[in-house]
């Protein structure tokens, strides 16, 4: 089985954003983020990373914030 830490360090390495919070569930199609770098709230749509591994496809629902570039991942990804 791949490593949890090896996903997610090739997936915040391949978005090119290492600033994340891990957040419990994301079953929303959209989340609401507010960022030091904006003065409003911002409605972020979910995105699918997905990685191929010697098991098969893992597939990753996050939101990113244009403003700030913080990834907002779902704890329970794997």
């Amino acid at each position: 089985m791949v490593p949890r830490r090896e996903v997610l360090d090739v997936f915040l390495y391949n978005l090119g954003y290492p600033e994340y919070d891990m957040v419990d569930g994301s079953q929303e199609a959209y989340a609401r983020h507010v960022c030091f770098g904006g003065n409003s709230i911002q409605v972020l749509p979910k995105e699918t990373f997905s990685l191929t591994t010697m098991e098969g496809m893992i597939y990753i629902d996050y939101y990113r914030c244009p403003v700030c570039g913080k990834v907002i991942i779902d704890k329970n990804f794997m």
